[in-house]
């Protein structure tokens, strides 16, 4: 829904934002001078008691999944990959099985767990020297521009890597989890195929209020293969704000 109201305007009239029946995930974007939200029918309530009007508005995102899903792109062997399109998951998962026949650097693949609807989480280690670093990504379905990022940069650093990528495969050995959440990607949602938010679906730290999660499959399967290395540092990227989080991003000592 498109409603005609600044966030300060609207969050006076309902109460606060991200508080009530309004929560942040419930935002898809925020203008000067409206907002655009995905309404259940207890917000449209909320939203007509506040005085505020509001109009269906077009998924655009749904939209532009749905016209990429059409295009089906695969890449094209023996040629460079067309980096202005989305590689789903079964190009990822070609396109990562090439890497290792094809990289000049160590390049392992391996399945770190399934999905819920039994698709393999893929986790690719690049180089064997060095430090351990973690990399992932596409935690939200629909998010998917780190797992874009990650897949170009494993690639290009295979066949003609720049000097930073050079000293990247030179000096350490990084796993890459481009695709956490495969079924939330291939369903352009942000949860997985229970609708499960993974990035809220990790237990909580001792001492941190509220109730521990009960991990879904792909949770689990981070939380089994995290522990099995010796990650020095660890990354994982977000899509929609310029944001980059660990999936462990509690701090315990902040609630003791």
């Amino acid at each position: 829904m498109r409603v005609n109201s600044t966030l300060d305007a609207f969050a006076a009239a309902t109460g606060g934002y991200g508080a009530g029946v309004f929560d942040r995930d419930d935002f898809e974007s925020i203008a000067p001078d409206h907002l655009v939200l995905w309404a259940t029918p207890a917000h449209l309530a909320a939203m007509e008691a506040a005085g505020l009007r509001s109009a269906p508005h077009p998924d655009v995102g749904g939209l532009s999944f749905r016209a990429e899903k059409m295009r089906g792109y695969m890449d094209t062997p023996g040629q460079v990959p067309a980096w202005d399109e989305y590689c789903g998951y079964e190009c990822m998962t070609e396109r990562l099985a090439e890497l290792v026949e094809e990289c000049r650097f160590p390049f392992e693949l391996v399945s770190i767990g399934d999905s819920v609807q039994g698709r393999n989480i893929w986790a690719a280690k690049l180089g064997d020297s060095g430090p351990a670093v973690l990399m992932g990504g596409n935690i939200h379905g629909d998010e998917p521009v780190g797992n874009m990022l990650m897949q170009r940069w494993m690639w290009e650093t295979c066949h003609d890597p720049s000097d930073e990528q050079l000293e990247a495969a030179l000096s350490a050995q990084v796993w890459f989890v481009p695709n956490m959440n495969p079924d939330g990607y291939e369903m352009n949602r942000r949860g997985n195929a229970n609708n499960v938010d993974l990035n809220r679906n990790f237990p909580q730290p001792t001492g941190q209020p509220g109730t521990p999660a009960t991990p879904d499959a792909e949770a689990e399967a981070w939380m089994e293969f995290v522990p099995r290395h010796d990650f020095q540092v660890s990354t994982h990227f977000h899509g929609g704000a310029v944001v980059c989080n660990t999936a462990y991003d509690n701090c315990c000592e902040c609630w003791l």
